[in-house]
């Protein structure tokens, strides 16, 4: 189990592998074991909540519903209920864009990517004929996918809401000053020793971990998404791995990279996601007309950002 490590005055720095990727995690503590509470209980909680969600794990809930489909379903706790509800905050919000049910194309894709053969018009509709939040049915503490092929995936808001979630156990035991980050999607509360904000830097599309531009958060979220480094090429042609439910493809527009910020992960998230997938002008819309979210948006040459996101932008080093 990773110990969390002293930076500086009191600010403890813990770095471990969750949910598929690396994860940082930097917080004051009044203490070690203040510090080594707060550790096991985040990493206690995102332990249960990857073995709950995670579609990769045969034995989550996830799995074994999209196993049924077709079929009776399965009964599920108030705590998956809620991840099923946020999908359809996630859905509505999106306008459909954002489907937790859009796995069976991101399968076809993955299939394509492995065989090197891209998916017929007729493949890609009989994928998009098992897609469909709307369709799930839900009552009574039991959820059923009613068609067989059927699937539905977390993964697009999952991460970013153990995001919001760490954060909220932190505050909870008393960590008022925190970062989480969870394979580059980020909450905040208070500021690091010294400083009046932590200092995240938004990573170059054309550089990948070289920073664009750098924004000071305190008490908001922020979320990237891109196609520059989840990809995949078929046929010796590169496409990104967000897929349009609307299409059946993956987005396929002049966008490299987009970063939302917001008051919440889960939100930043959804709309990053979203503003990528629609394109410059209508993604730069969306965002605007959302209450607390900023963003920008990377082309090929250019940035693009919302009217206020100035107020969090902060001058690079000279």
């Amino acid at each position: 189990m990773p110990v969390p490590s002293v930076l500086s005055a009191g600010l403890f720095k813990l770095s471990f592998k969750a949910l598929g990727t690396h994860c940082l995690v930097q917080f004051r503590a009044p203490g070690e074991a203040a510090a080594r509470h707060f550790r096991a209980t985040a990493l206690s909680w995102l332990r249960d909540f990857e073995a709950t969600f995670s579609r990769f794990i045969p034995t989550s809930v996830v799995s074994r519903l999209n196993a049924q489909a077709g079929g009776a379903g399965l009964d599920i706790t108030p705590e998956v209920e809620r991840l099923f509800e946020l999908g359809d905050w996630v859905f509505s919000a999106s306008h459909g864009i954002n489907d937790p049910s859009s796995l069976p194309l991101t399968r076809l894709w993955d299939e394509a990517a492995r065989t090197q053969i891209i998916p017929s018009v007729q493949e890609r509709a009989k994928a998009q004929d098992c897609v469909g939040w709307e369709k799930i049915e839900r009552r009574g503490g039991r959820v059923r996918l009613p068609s067989s092929g059927m699937a539905v995936d977390f993964g697009g808001f999952g991460k970013e809401f153990a995001v919001d979630y760490v954060l909220q156990l932190a505050v909870e035991q008393g960590i008022d000053n925190i970062l989480v980050d969870l394979g580059r999607d980020i909450a905040t509360s208070g500021r690091p020793p010294g400083q009046p904000v932590w200092v995240v830097g938004v990573e170059a599309a054309a550089v990948p971990d070289r920073p664009v531009l750098r924004a000071g958060l305190s008490g908001e979220a922020m979320a990237s998404s891109g196609n520059y480094r989840r990809y995949r090429v078929i046929a010796g042609h590169r496409f990104g791995h967000l897929i349009d439910p609307r299409t059946g493809e993956p987005a396929c527009t002049e966008v490299e990279g987009v970063t939302c910020i917001a008051q919440r992960c889960v939100t930043a998230g959804l709309f990053s996601q979203t503003a990528f997938i629609l394109g410059v002008d209508a993604g730069l819309r969306l965002m605007e007309a959302q209450s607390g979210v900023e963003g920008v948006v990377q082309s090929p040459g250019r940035l693009w950002r919302t009217r206020d996101f100035y107020r969090y932008e902060i001058p690079n080093p000279t």
